[in-house]
């Protein structure tokens, strides 16, 4: 999975957060895969919705200071699966190399 393309400006604050929230949903989905996740265009897509957020007027920020508070929730609960995921990976790798390198120093005893 790749990130989403930007929304489009026109799109309302509940399209919006139902975007970010099926895609985050997704996310999940494809950690608890263990499937490979491009994160290429994270960085664009965050920088693109806090942009949004900030040019909330008073009154908005207000009434979709719940959404925010959840958005922010679960982005944050994102972050901790993937760097989790990342371990992981990192640890399986590490058995990798070691079962490679004890392999290879068997064989070298065989011979």
């Amino acid at each position: 999975m790749t990130i989403p393309p930007l929304p489009d400006d026109a799109k309302t604050p509940e399209e919006l957060f139902a975007q970010v929230d099926h895609y985050i949903d997704q996310v999940h989905e494809i950690i608890d895969r263990r499937d490979f996740l491009e994160l290429r265009g994270l960085d664009d897509f965050v920088e693109y919705l806090c942009g949004r957020i900030v040019t909330m007027s008073e009154d908005e920020a207000k009434k979709y200071a719940p959404q925010l508070t959840g958005l922010w929730g679960d982005m944050n609960e994102l972050q901790q699966r993937l760097e989790g995921a990342r371990d992981t990976v990192r640890d399986d790798i590490d058995k990798l190399n070691k079962q490679a390198a004890a392999t290879k120093a068997y064989k070298k005893k065989e011979t």
